[in-house]
């Protein structure tokens, strides 16, 4: 809810006047309501300036470029799963025939991953937090930079890669080993 006095307001190039004097506007449930002194001038649609909207759009284009590039990244560390497993079929058939669990080899072709995205992220961490501390240092009015921010995206780098590994790992250690060692 937003309240005006008689004073005059002026933001960047838009000023308004002092000739309101008890303007109210609140919104709720997607309408909008504006009164003036005691009439009711209700509106659906949008109060907000030009700049608030390109902002907006310009927010929801960077969301679609993010989901565009790890949905990319994704289906690149999927196709890496695929060649680990594939070129690892008979270590997998052999390992199989002589008891290995299904744990066991999900845990053989994951453990690589999953050392990768732990020193990717021990390499990002301290760089991120020094570059973003530099950049935030500009402005006078900032948050800080907490630990557990850098934490949660390991703790999600770690949650895509075993969810996109897992499945060829499990696919691969779950196959009939006869297949793999036929060859042989």
């Amino acid at each position: 809810m937003l309240k005006a006095t008689s004073r005059s307001c002026t933001r960047k190039d838009y000023t308004y006047g002092t000739d309101f004097s008890h303007v109210i506007m609140s919104s709720g449930n997607g309408s909008h309501k504006l009164t003036f002194e005691n009439k009711n001038v209700t509106k659906s649609g949008s109060y907000m300036e030009p700049p608030v909207t390109e902002m907006l759009s310009l927010h929801m284009i960077s969301g679609a470029r993010r989901g565009l590039s790890d949905t990319r990244c994704c289906l690149g560390l999927f196709g890496l799963a695929v060649y680990v497993a594939e070129k690892r079929t008979k270590e997998i058939g052999i390992r199989k025939v002589l008891g290995a669990s299904v744990t066991t080899l999900w845990r053989m072709l994951s453990k690589d991953f999953i050392v990768l995205v732990v020193i990717s992220c021990a390499v990002s961490i301290p760089l991120s937090y020094y570059f973003m501390n530099d950049w935030l240092t500009q402005y006078e009015y900032r948050t800080a930079v907490t630990w557990h921010v850098f934490g949660m995206a390991c703790l999600g780098a770690l949650f895509i890669t075993i969810l996109t590994v897992s499945y060829q790992a499990i696919k691969a250690a779950l196959a009939n080993p006869i297949h793999s060692l036929r060859s042989e």
